[in-house]
């Protein structure tokens, strides 16, 4: 997951913030923060702290425990902080007052990101006239029903059921729940994938090893759910996420080898119908604005594009 566009960059400005305590976030932090983050219903994958623990190097990640709130910031690429929206029972209307006031006094800009539509109704309510707000379209989460993932129904899935069946045909292949034994075949899996990609985004790609051996790290301790693909004994595929509430799961991984036709297919399929019965959405994160990948997304055709907003101060 990488959705914010952030800078890999480790100095700026505006990083040293200690508002709020602020800072990286540690594996312990999960006791805290995953009951205020499921609490708050959110439906954005900005909500899964396994998520966000995984790309906190590449983002600049900081959070704090603060008034009862979940606050997070994430450092943008023009080194300014990004805010995103509290998340805790009550108002947030002092969280966010205690922003403005501190970003004005250290003269950095102020920036909320990832908001949804209600949020910015329920922000621009609480201050009158004192934000404005920008769609950022390539933020937009892909939300599906579970029932369209796991079982492909009618017409429109027809190619992608054609994809799975000639895979099922001609591999000798098994799935299997993705388990602590399994990490060290799965990152060899991806080290793979990501020497053959390297040519069209190293340091994306170095990045997204990072997040990968982050969140393998703690892949227990954080209670992620995920899936693999063999072929004759072999890794060719697997995925893993987490949940964000009791009905709602959060997919922030997914790779396979594309020189087997069918394999993002399979693997997207048999993790849903295997390992995911238990929910009734999935949220398969954003498409960065890459049209391959939002082409691919909408051919799943997710029930809700969840859309996201940036917000500034009026007149900025």
């Amino acid at each position: 997951m990488n959705p914010y566009a952030i800078s890999s960059q480790n100095t700026s400005r505006s990083v040293d913030l200690d508002l709020f305590g602020l800072h990286p976030p540690l594996p312990e932090d999960i006791r805290w923060a995953k009951p205020l983050l499921r609490a708050s219903g959110r439906q954005g994958c900005e909500n899964g702290f396994a998520g966000l623990y995984a790309w906190a190097n590449a983002n600049q990640t900081k959070i704090a425990r603060y008034k009862g709130f979940f606050v997070s910031c994430f450092q943008d690429s023009n080194d300014d902080c990004a805010f995103g929206f509290p998340v805790g029972e009550g108002d947030p209307r002092g969280i966010v007052q205690d922003v403005l006031d501190e970003t004005e006094r250290r003269g950095v800009p102020f920036r909320m990101w990832g908001l949804t539509e209600s949020e910015c109704r329920r922000l621009d309510a609480l201050f009158p006239a004192r934000f404005r707000f920008e769609i950022v379209r390539e933020d937009a989460d892909y939300i599906y029903n579970y029932t369209d993932l796991a079982f492909l129904p009618g017409k429109k899935y027809h190619q992608k059921r054609n994809h799975i069946a000639k895979f099922k045909k001609e591999r000798n292949w098994t799935y299997e729940p993705l388990t602590a034994n399994a990490l060290g075949d799965c990152f060899a899996m991806v080290t793979q994938w990501e020497k053959s990609n390297e040519a069209r985004d190293s340091d994306g790609l170095r990045r997204e090893l990072d997040a990968l051996e982050r969140v393998f790290a703690c892949y227990e301790q954080f209670g992620c759910i995920g899936g693999l693909l063999r072929v004759d004994g072999n890794v060719v595929a697997f995925t893993l996420g987490e949940a964000l509430n009791e009905n709602l799961f959060c997919t922030h991984f997914e790779k396979a080898f594309a020189a087997m036709p069918g394999a993002y297919q399979m693997i997207n399929q048999t993790f849903a119908q295997e390992s995911l019965a238990g929910f009734s959405q999935i949220n398969r994160e954003e498409d960065i604005g890459d049209e391959g990948l939002r082409k691919a997304k909408l051919s799943y055709y997710p029930s809700l594009l969840l859309t996201k907003y940036n917000v500034f101060l009026a007149g900025n």
